[in-house]
């Protein structure tokens, strides 16, 4: 299908619109936000998802219970991989076997085994766009009658290639922040009515604003667990800080990281989802070649993973494990990393 029909498709009115996007960061709500915004899909039909295989079998579950049919099931800001491969494959051929049509939209690079395994569920697909994100492509597919939406992906993709500047700052730690403690806390409901706001471009809407103040009440003592728990490390010629606390914003964290510790990459774990999270602000290395040796992946400058399930990150023995297994792969990758 070419983007022409897609697009017709999506804004006829005729098509039931369901959405599963990415939960943690704000092009996942800026995705599901720009869909609402064009479609008027209710927030109703909206689900968010992380890469792992607990979250897709969950949304599996949501989507089989709705049973819904004759609609179009888009995923957002989300890529295919290795580890959940197969959810993702038993999701979509259930969601096919209802006459529904997938779109699929992301802007992450894609292993070509991984597209092999469920390209044949798939109606239409783009991804592996490098210089903007999802929130951005479907503003492109979906803004042919309107630009109204157009502050949506703009702001989608000032979060996610994190250009901060001063006159945003305030507004855009807000965003991130209130995802982060929503997501945390498991507001599903939360998030869902935060995308309708924001499709409205309600950025500063009171409900982001009361969940921002207590992700900040909540985050100055998280900070504190982090400084005493994160260590520096050389790697040729640059420096690795990895740290572990809990329910912190990614890039709060890592720049705390790396403010501390004077560090080109930071790595910040999560005590409690054993997530991992990577950045490189520089962008002179590649932190996802480290990500993807964690089931993850993501950008050179941000990236995620997860912590292997053998490891007890809730002793220190098990954090000297984890980095151990970490400076393993940045030594041997050094080159990747690099490039």
């Amino acid at each position: 299908m070419q983007e022409k029909e897609a697009s017709d498709i999506l804004l006829d009115g005729t098509h039931k619109i369901y959405n599963l996007s990415h939960m943690s960061d704000f092009d996942g709500i800026g995705s599901a936000a720009v869909i609402m915004h064009y479609t008027r899909m209710p927030k109703e039909n909206l689900n968010f998802g992380v890469y792992t295989k607990e979250s897709i079998k969950g949304v599996k579950e949501w989507t089989d219970k709705i049973g819904f049919s004759g609609s179009v099931f888009i995923i957002s800001d989300m890529p295919p991989q290795k580890e959940y491969i197969d959810e993702i494959a038993s999701l979509l051929e259930s969601i096919k076997q209802r006459n529904n049509l997938v779109f699929w939209i992301d802007h992450h690079p894609w292993e070509e085994n991984d597209y092999k395994a469920i390209s044949k569920y798939l109606d239409f697909a783009i991804y592996g766009e490098k210089n903007v994100c999802a929130a951005e492509i479907l503003y492109s597919i979906l803004s042919k009658h309107s630009d109204s939406g157009k502050a949506i992906a703009e702001t989608a993709h000032k979060t996610d290639f994190n250009i901060i500047k001063e006159e945003d700052r305030e507004m855009l730690y807000m965003l991130s922040h209130t995802i982060t403690y929503m997501e945390y806390n498991k507001d599903l409901n939360g998030l869902r009515e935060m995308a309708r706001l924001i499709s409205n471009c309600e950025f500063a809407a009171p409900l982001i604003k009361d969940n921002y103040a207590k992700y900040k009440a909540e985050s100055e003592k998280n900070l504190e667990i982090l400084r005493s728990n994160m260590k520096r490390y050389e790697i040729g010629k640059y420096a690795i800080g990895i740290g572990y606390s809990k329910n912190i914003q990614s890039t709060q964290a890592c720049i705390f990281i790396a403010s501390q510790l004077k560090t080109e990459i930071s790595i910040m774990v999560d005590t409690e989802s054993r997530k991992m999270k990577l950045r490189s602000p520089d962008n002179k290395l590649d932190c996802s070649v480290i990500a993807k040796a964690f089931r993850g992946g993501g950008h050179r400058y941000a990236a995620g993973g997860l912590v292997p399930d053998d490891i007890d990150i809730s002793s220190k023995k098990g954090m000297e494990e984890l980095n151990r297994r970490i400076l393993k792969v940045a030594e041997s990758e050094s080159e990747s990393i690099s490039a």
